[in-house]
């Protein structure tokens, strides 16, 4: 394990964490369906969007590199392109105690 990952390895199994937010909703509209993959802190999931089905990309708002990933995101919104993912919405929400931004 490198050094920049020292001391970040989540105490529950990643999986385990994410997936008990299966059935939930994103803002009331966004169901978390099947779960995709991911890491302590980020996840993706299976959702349906106007479009059709979707994935929907989580990230804790305690992330070490939101920021980055944030900015990411926004700029995704902003192009189109055949040979690029299209980000269709950005925001934060909450399930419980856990605040997301998501997109």
């Amino acid at each position: 394990m490198s050094k920049e990952y020292r001391g970040q390895v989540a105490e529950v199994p990643v999986a385990e964490n994410w997936k008990r937010f299966q059935g939930q909703k994103i803002n009331g509209e966004f169901e978390l369906r099947e779960y995709f993959g991911g890491s302590a802190h980020s996840a993706a999931f299976l959702t349906e969007h106007d479009h059709g089905a979707a994935a929907i990309h989580l990230i804790s708002e305690n992330a070490p590199d939101k920021d980055r990933q944030l900015a990411s995101w926004q700029l995704g919104t902003e192009v189109s392109h055949p040979n690029l993912v299209q980000v269709f919405r950005v925001g934060l929400s909450q399930i419980d105690d856990a605040k997301f931004y998501y997109a």
